[in-house]
């Protein structure tokens, strides 16, 4: 018997035949000892690992300002933060933020001046010029709705809606970072459980939508950690110290397109 399954696998390997899993456990079976000695026997290949949309971008090389030339920020007042602080006047990116807009606002409020001198929704703002990267912030400004199902399918319906509209885009979702420790329990939702609870809502949005999405507290030494008195003026929102640390964060988790494989005994 284990002449013959050892001349089996010969025969596959010398007909040039991709050799499967079940070939991998015959060869063991014939007493290979090691895998060192089972890759001599069985064709190995190369299998690209799907992108796991659910989980954030993984932290890489600083790309430089001149990247964000192409893309389009929007969302609540943290990104508004960003035209007000001159955060990337260096740049041609498009700022579209605004105070107190939440997910259900954002198809609905004319307060975003248009090119052609009118007013629009963020989505008629994202709508007219084609660029390549789409940042979202929203959150914040939603910590005390009760009902997560609300603001996952609206937050679902905006991503699609921009999908539809700048199909060439890569969309970022931006989770919300921690508020600084003088605000937590300045309510009943303002605490760092029901931050976690919008999170985890906002990564469901990415993993359902197929968009990428950015851990905004790896700005932060840990997950617990309150954003520093010294990174902004009123415990919410950052003010040009902490938007240097946010600019890094961000230019640090670049989905760059690379391809991981991983290896395994070829299919059938």
């Amino acid at each position: 018997m284990k002449i013959s399954k050892f001349f089996s696998l010969m025969l596959c390997l010398s007909l040039a035949s991709a050799c499967s899993a079940s070939q991998y456990t015959q060869a063991r079976q014939t007493g290979y000892q090691n895998d060192h000695e089972l890759r001599n026997h069985v064709k190995l290949c190369h299998f690209a690992i799907p992108q796991s949309y659910g989980e954030p971008v993984p932290r890489s090389e600083a790309v430089e300002n001149s990247y964000f030339d192409d893309a389009a920020f929007a969302g609540d007042s943290r990104i508004a933060g960003i035209a007000e602080l001159y955060v990337l006047a260096d740049t041609t990116a498009r700022i579209y933020g605004s105070v107190s807009l939440d997910v259900s606002k954002a198809t609905m409020r004319t307060v975003f001046p248009l090119d052609n001198g009118g007013m629009g929704t963020m989505i008629d703002a994202l709508a007219q010029t084609p660029v390549q990267k789409i940042y979202l912030s929203f959150g914040l400004n939603e910590l005390g709705w009760y009902v997560m199902d609300i603001f996952k399918e609206d937050y679902i319906d905006i991503v699609n809606q921009i999908k539809a509209l700048q199909p060439q885009a890569q969309v970022y979702l931006l989770d919300v970072y921690n508020f600084s420790k003088s605000r937590e329990y300045e309510n009943d939702y303002t605490n760092l459980d029901k931050l976690k609870l919008i999170n985890d809502t906002i990564k469901e949005v990415a993993a359902e939508t197929q968009v990428n999405l950015i851990h905004s507290n790896s700005m932060f030494e840990s997950e617990d950690t309150y954003l520093p008195d010294e990174w902004t003026s009123d415990g919410y929102h950052l003010n040009k110290e902490g938007f240097s640390h946010w600019l890094t964060m961000i230019k640090e988790h670049v989905n760059k397109g690379e391809i991981l494989y991983e290896t395994k005994p070829c299919a059938d």
